[in-house]
């Protein structure tokens, strides 16, 4: 087991079965790109091909550059199937190491990620270098504008043990149902900045929940500078990384809420998708 020294880190070293006990490299701080390692962080190759000018056009998987990322901390994997088909479910979502809120652009979906060594189970915190192909990944043939930052069928390989980072404020006005319909990608681009990102919403009052004929569950909310959420078609909580009973008291409409983390996802429309129950905070 690698040792965690607060607030710096300490390097892991994989063996065999038996858990490694030696105290590992010396503590770095969390930012140093000697901690971090060689590659991009998340953020510069988010920022660079989430763009509409930058060559990438949205496409399917295979279209766009090979990153190289190193020290890239993962935040949760979905192991929730909501539409019980088998096919919502195994994307990995990491984003950069950062004392505090994140910086836009830090966040990417993992697509069909590939373990080295083949038996590595990575859990929430691990920091991971990965290489893969970027993609601007697009929903719908007919609207280009619109698409998910990803990379595709990367190797992943652990770098270190650490901890998972902190949710990042942003303003729901950012991701809104006007923001995942525009045409304009300059307009889009205010949403697609906190894609995959762990991010927190203040002062949350729910409103009316719904569910599609998948099985896909969208708890609407307002707040205070959000007060135009809809009970359908806008921005909302989603069930897309564990299971939402909206016969809960807990999701009934009016309910308050002094704040609510969750990834940001983009599927036809912007949502945060907490975690768990607790990722609801009275």
């Amino acid at each position: 087991m690698c040792a965690l020294v607060l607030p710096a880190l300490v390097a892991c070293k994989l063996g065999g079965a038996e858990a490694d006990n030696s105290p590992g490299d010396p503590p770095a701080d969390a930012t140093t790109p000697s901690t971090l390692g060689p590659g991009s962080r998340v953020e510069q190759v988010v920022e660079r091909y989430a763009q509409p000018d930058s060559g990438v056009p949205p496409s399917s998987e295979s279209t766009g550059p090979t990153v190289y990322i190193t020290g890239a901390d993962l935040v949760t994997i979905d192991n929730y199937d909501e539409t019980h088909d088998g096919k919502s479910i195994g994307a990995v979502y990491v984003q950069d190491v950062a004392n505090g809120p994140s910086p836009p652009y830090s966040g990417i979906q993992l697509y069909k990620p590939t373990y080295n060594p083949s038996n590595l189970i990575v859990i929430p915190g691990d920091l991971i270098d990965m290489t893969g192909t970027y993609s601007n990944y697009a929903y719908s043939e007919f609207d280009k504008n619109t698409f998910y930052p990803e990379l595709n069928e990367p190797i992943v390989s652990l770098r270190l043990i650490y901890q998972v980072p902190d949710p990042t404020p942003i303003d729901p006005n950012d991701i809104s149902a006007t923001v995942a319909a525009s045409t304009d990608p300059k307009v889009f681009a205010k949403g697609i900045r906190w894609s995959s990102m762990l991010v927190e919403v203040d002062d949350v009052t729910l409103l009316p929940s719904y569910t599609d004929s998948e099985g896909r569950v969208t708890v609407y909310f307002k707040t205070p500078n959000f007060p135009n959420g809809t009970a359908e078609g806008d921005t909302g909580f989603a069930n897309q990384l564990y299971d939402i009973d909206t016969t809960d008291p807990a999701y009934a409409p009016g309910t308050h809420y002094s704040r609510v983390y969750g990834i940001c996802n983009y599927f036809f429309n912007f949502t945060i998708s907490p975690r768990s129950l607790a990722d609801f905070v009275k």
